[in-house]
């Protein structure tokens, strides 16, 4: 039959055992009768000393008999040598076991993490639009003064998405602020779910008007200020935890093609965006 190797926690636990043992037990058998240090280390316990020919009981007591045993007894002195000595090892061991404990336990947490991850669901903007004022009419070139925003999302994750809130801001600016400011709130009706390669539901935002001023107008048309349009999408996930998907997209009116001519483009994703217009969380 095949011994078990004991665990450095089984060994540490018996090395403790053992030093009770020789103190509490073994100890007193070793104290000879009647024995009283003169050591001046001693001499603060003296109104504490036992009676002569009674065996110590105070622990206090016990330990500076040993103390003054050590430096005359020189079997003694080696097994306390060696006592430590094992004390210092099995710590070691201890401490050393309880490291690789805490590394093992956070590499499976990140394994766990990383397991969930791979089954969220995932909403990316596909249709950014922009609707002349009163029709269905897509806005080709500059915006007019009023027009009308939607933007759809799809599930690109493996699980489905349950839709909590929107929110949806614009901003006629040459350049975002380094931090969105969300103002807008538009709440899903419960039980809104956005399935595995699915758009959301049509009703997300179907009549989010952009009243631009004339000097906005203005400013896109000559390209010194842009219309940026942002927001974020709020959602649980099969677990229940809330996530965030932000977005934004800049107005582009015309782009140069290869034959020089211009074509008309609509809302893109420009490079300048700052992260945290798109964060996921």
């Amino acid at each position: 039959m095949k011994l078990r190797k004991p665990s450095e926690g089984t060994v540490a636990i018996g090395a403790l055992v053992a030093f009770a043992f020789w103190v509490f037990v073994a100890l007193p058998f070793l104290i000879p009768q009647g024995y009283s240090s003169e050591n001046p280390a001693t001499q603060q316990y003296s109104a504490e000393k036992p009676k002569e020919g009674e065996v110590p009981k105070a622990l206090r007591q016990r330990l500076a008999i040993i103390w003054n045993r050590t430096w005359d007894d020189p079997v003694l002195s080696i097994f306390t040598g060696l006592l430590a000595g094992v004390s210092a090892v099995q710590i070691a061991f201890l401490i050393r076991s309880d490291r690789t404990a805490r590394i093992t336990a956070e590499a499976a947490k990140r394994s766990a993490d990383a397991a969930v991850g791979v089954e969220l669901p995932i909403l990316v903007p596909v249709d950014i639009r922009l609707f002349r004022n009163k029709s269905a009419n897509y806005v080709v070139g500059y915006p007019e003064a009023i027009s009308t925003f939607r933007l759809r999302c799809k599930n690109v994750g493996r699980t489905a998405a349950e839709l909590i809130t929107q929110s949806v801001e614009w901003h006629v600016t040459d350049k975002l602020p380094a931090m969105p400011e969300y103002k807008s709130n538009f709440p899903f009706v419960p039980g809104v779910f956005c399935e595995r390669e699915a758009l959301n539901p049509l009703d997300m935002i179907v009549n989010f008007t952009i009243a631009l001023q004339p000097e906005e107008v203005q400013a896109i048309v000559d390209e010194t200020k842009f219309l940026w349009v942002y927001g974020y999408i709020a959602f649980r996930d099969f677990l229940g935890s809330r996530h965030e998907q932000r977005w934004c997209a800049k107005w582009q009116a015309y782009a140069p093609q290869p034959d020089g001519s211009l074509a008309a483009v609509g809302f893109v994703y420009d490079s300048v965006t700052p992260a945290e217009y798109t964060k996921r969380t």
